[in-house]
């Protein structure tokens, strides 16, 4: 069985005090939708995230350059004990996120999300090979 292994890099962000942290993130692009799956950083605890995810999410999109085109869908990988995949979600006011609040991102979305990494793993693979 193929390892699983997230080709995350690491983007320093400020914090809701405006303190510098580090995300892990990977940039899932499609047509419709910019999905940005992001991660805390080894050098930060995990409710990094949660404490910070409007401003994460703010400055994600405005990094990213999200324009109306575009759904901005922002999933938290936690790999602590057991993976956990949460869909963050947010009442947008304008380009700022308001009231953000996880779910576990359902099954099937989770194996989809899977497998694209594993295909980018592969892809990585064959360049280094």
């Amino acid at each position: 069985m193929q390892a699983f292994v997230i080709p995350f890099k690491t983007l320093p962000l400020l914090n809701r005090l405006g303190m510098d942290i580090e995300v892990d993130v990977l940039i899932l692009e499609a047509v419709q939708t910019l999905q940005v799956v992001i991660c805390a950083n080894k050098n930060h605890h995990r409710s990094t995230i949660p404490k910070n995810i409007e401003h994460i999410a703010f400055q994600l999109n405005k990094q990213l350059n999200v324009n109306g085109d575009k759904t901005f869908s922002l999933i938290e990988y936690r790999n602590r004990q057991a993976p956990q995949w949460l869909q963050w979600r947010f009442n947008w006011v304008g380009n700022t996120p308001l009231e953000g609040e996880s779910h576990e991102l359902p099954k099937n979305q989770t194996r989809q999300l899977k497998d694209t990494i594993l295909a980018i793993n592969q892809e990585l693979d064959l360049k280094t090979a």
